[in-house]
């Protein structure tokens, strides 16, 4: 079994990787560096796009966290991606450069090269048999497959299990571990809920599980419960997640109780807490030596006390945070391991990183966009703890999602009334255009535009607008005040905003609606708002789907569907505060 789910994992990246070369577009600019700051070890870096015919998109073609090559001439190192705001990149580099003029290339399967290696050396005995049992259990509860099927499968037939696991569309969980008795035990956060008192518990049996936090539910509060009450049991962390954003938002919650505790974390940051950086730490405490005369013995002696600091460091250290990438250079093992956004993470990041923790808690969200169609948080059957009470959204907003996607198990602790209101387009004629690789929709821009401008620009900051296509974001972005955040649903997962607008897009005469037909992308893109939902499409478009079909019936017997002809006057008495 270890061969085989070893295998399963690799085939899966191997072909991650393929379809990557295949897909991913080598992007390229030409560029010059405007600015240069030391920021502890690191040097944040600004680069301007000179020339380029995708001046102005390049935000919708690259993302932060990804790698960047710099050249010029015989000069090369690469970079990481920290931010981009028009036509500027901002990197974190670890190396000092000069203010010329360079060339920034898109590195590919940057992480998931060196994840490949490292899946090729790792050795079947030391495979946590928690996950082992896991996987196996997955396989026969969810997708049907016998004991005997899987023992008689051959290392090379891992695309079998791959065709069983696509099959089953939405993966059901099971058995959720509720009602715990938790009168006697001593929890440090008093006002945390049943459910959430539950998932703390039951790391008392010392055996791993899953949380499933669905949007609003108190998932980071938790995480910060269970931390505590390990670290209380003098037991050893590791904190991860798959990107610095979600690692951050751990540390600042943790940060903000003063327990003084030393902590460390690995990798860069995305909200200028890269001072907690291990190399930064180890900067700091060694910048009190005194050169000396013969500066060759000054380095080297510099350098032995920075890799004895750093020993130091760690191992006194209880806990770490750390990206799931990152963490793969700690030499350690840890008692526990807490992986957060965990349906986020590529299989082969949690995989390699669950063998260095005797026991695991993976938390995340099945029914919100996922790495691939199913992911290991799926496919690892545990006991399964279910965060039911929603604080985001009131109950009238938060009810479509409870009952399709949540088996109705999702209460709010909000019972005031809010506002949704849906701008059906059917029978306007504002169809889609295509523009390059992605879709929009001009006339559906201008509808969200003249809603903007109806809306008190006190509170722009407030409001989000989400829409699938990084072509109908590009467009609105040229239109709407810089205050207000335009993103795809993708890059709005994990976030939220007092108002939502949510642009469709999809208005053709087949009645095609392409990726749209997809419950996590629609979930995630209606679960971002606290107090209000707009939502601008054709209803008519989406006549084929069964999912749009149940939603749209659900907005027209619960809230208010009006024309676009009559935006003007709905947006002038509503209250939007």
């Amino acid at each position: 079994m270890e061969n085989i789910l070893l295998n399963f994992i690799k085939d899966n990246l191997i072909n991650i990787i393929k379809k990557n070369n295949l897909e991913s577009p080598i992007l390229s600019y030409r560029t010059k560096c405007t600015l240069q700051i030391k920021a502890h070890e690191a040097y944040i870096t600004k680069f301007k796009v000179l020339f380029s015919k995708m001046k102005g998109k390049i935000k919708d073609l690259m993302k932060p966290e990804e790698k960047v090559k710099i050249t010029k001439n015989n000069f090369s190192c690469t970079g990481t991606i920290i931010s981009i705001e028009n036509d500027e990149i901002c990197l974190e580099l670890y190396k000092k450069i000069e203010m010329n003029e360079y060339d920034l290339t898109r590195v590919i399967n940057y992480n998931n090269n060196i994840l490949l290696e490292k899946l090729s050396n790792i050795k079947e005995n030391k495979i946590s048999s928690f996950v082992i049992h896991g996987f196996s259990n997955f396989l026969k509860l969810f997708c049907n497959i016998s004991y005997n099927e899987i023992i008689n499968l051959k290392e090379s037939q891992t695309s079998f299990l791959n065709k069983k696991i696509k099959e089953q569309k939405k993966i059901g969980q099971f058995d959720f571990k509720n009602n715990i008795d938790t009168k006697n035990f001593s929890f440090f956060d008093k006002s945390l809920n049943a459910n959430q008192k539950n998932a703390v518990f039951n790391i008392n049996l010392c055996k791993p599980f899953k949380i499933i936090g669905p949007p609003g539910t108190g998932k980071t509060r938790t995480i910060i419960e269970i931390i505590r009450q390990l670290l209380n049991k003098k037991f050893t962390i590791l904190v991860c997640g798959p990107s610095n954003v979600s690692v951050d938002n751990i540390i600042e919650r943790f940060v903000k109780l003063n327990l003084g505790i030393l902590f460390y974390r690995l990798g860069s940051s995305q909200k200028g807490l890269i001072k907690f950086n291990l190399n930064n730490i180890v900067e700091q405490k060694t910048s009190f030596v005194i050169k000396e005369k013969n500066e060759r013995n000054f380095i080297k002696n510099l350098s032995k006390l920075k890799t004895k600091y750093k020993k130091d460091l760690q191992s006194e250290t209880k806990i770490v945070f750390s990206t799931l990438f990152s963490s793969l250079s700690e030499n350690r093992n840890f008692d526990w391991i807490i992986i957060d956004e965990a349906c986020q993470a590529s299989d082969a990041e949690i995989f390699l990183n669950l063998y260095k923790a005797k026991y695991f808690i993976m938390i995340g969200d099945p029914n919100q966009l996922c790495q691939g169609e199913v992911s290991f948080f799926e496919k690892i059957y545990l006991d399964t703890f279910l965060l039911n009470i929603q604080y985001r959204m009131s109950a009238d907003l938060i009810k479509f999602s409870s009952i399709t996607f949540y088996k109705n198990s999702i209460l709010s602790s909000l019972f005031t009334k809010s506002i949704c209101i849906f701008v059906d387009t059917d029978g306007y004629d504002l169809d889609e255009s295509w523009n390059e690789k992605s879709k929009f929709n001009e006339g559906e821009a201008n509808l969200i535009i003249e809603m903007v401008n109806l809306i008190n620009n006190r509170i722009y900051h407030k409001i989000g607008i989400i829409t699938p296509y990084s072509a109908q974001s590009t467009y609105l972005k040229s239109k709407i005040d810089a205050n207000i955040e335009i993103m795809t649903v993708d890059g709005f997962q994990g976030r939220e905003k007092d108002y939502i607008i949510v642009s469709f897009v999809r208005s053709n005469d087949e009645g095609d609606y392409g990726f749209l037909d997809d419950y996590k992308r629609l979930n995630v893109a209606i679960t971002r708002c606290k107090k209000g939902l707009f939502l601008v499409g054709n209803s008519f478009n989406f006549r084929k789907s069964s999912l749009f079909n149940k939603f749209f019936k659900h907005i027209r017997e619960n809230f208010d569907v009006i024309d676009p002809s009559e935006i003007n006057q709905y947006f002038k008495v509503i209250d939007i505060v």
